[in-house]
């Protein structure tokens, strides 16, 4: 089920806003996601999630298209079939998720490695995104259009509708925009460095599909990813400078990327 939920929602003093969503969307649209360089983000792994845990999930819930369109000249498709032929194309596209998960298993019981039996998946997959960013416009003009592909186009709708609903946190200069992090949290770590860690060290997770055993758990994992130069999700965590006139990599003025700071 596609679904976008507002992490965390930061205004600068200067009206610079900076929000981070987390997206559920069929994988099968992630590269054309990847396409907005104006965007951090992270998303679940098919190198890092088990093969049983994907075969589970396409068994329960498998992606299907939108909408079944009339193939025809140029990008999208302007009609769709009728419903016998929507039936028979569901049918046929549930029978490709099942041959697929039966050769994956055949794959992962002899042995292959899950960075590639998970790749026989990916059509059928959700995936989960985190994504931040101080520029929507044009992201939303694009895939909201008619002509977008049917799921990119719901899913940025769902995307603009939680921008559009969400009210932003004003954050004063060098106040920090930190997604996942609670007010327990604030209370519970007494360093600050460390509410930084964690909170890059959750949104990391996104990629194993990992749940958080502890604060220190989720700070660890962010050391070691600065250990081993695994820097993306630290683009998410940012803090709002006063003076900050031009860009910090693919944010907008007014917020310095922690990614920046630490590399």
């Amino acid at each position: 089920m596609m679904k976008a939920i507002v992490l965390c929602d930061s205004v600068s003093p200067d009206k610079t806003r900076l929000t981070t969503l987390r997206v559920t969307m069929p994988r099968f649209i992630l590269a054309e996601f990847n396409t907005h360089r104006v965007f951090s983000r992270n998303a679940g792994s098919s190198r890092a999630i088990s093969v049983k845990r994907r075969l589970a999930a396409i068994s329960e819930n498998p992606v299907f298209p939108v909408e079944w369109g009339l193939e025809q000249k140029g990008m999208s498709a302007s009609e769709v079939l009728d419903k016998d032929g929507a039936d028979m194309a569901e049918r046929i596209w549930r029978a490709a998720a099942q041959s697929a998960a039966w050769s994956a298993s055949q794959l992962a019981e002899l042995g292959v490695h899950k960075q590639v039996v998970n790749r026989l998946l990916e059509p059928f997959s959700w995936v989960d995104v985190i994504v931040t960013s101080t520029e929507w416009k044009n992201f939303f003009r694009l895939r909201i259009a008619s002509d977008a592909q049917p799921e990119i186009h719901e899913v940025a709708l769902l995307m603009r509708d939680a921008v559009m609903d969400s009210i932003p946190t004003s954050v004063p200069w060098g106040g920090w925009h930190l997604p996942t992090i609670t007010d327990d949290d604030r209370g519970t770590i007494t360093e600050f460095e460390d509410l930084l860690y964690v909170a890059a060290g959750r949104l990391a997770r996104v990629s194993y599909a990992s749940v958080s055993r502890s604060w220190e758990s989720d700070r660890d994992l962010a050391r070691q990813l600065v250990k081993s130069g695994h820097w993306s999700p630290f683009e998410h965590v940012a803090t709002a400078r006063q003076g900050r006139a031009d860009r910090c990599r693919n944010f907008g003025r007014d917020w310095d990327q922690l990614r920046a700071m630490l590399e």
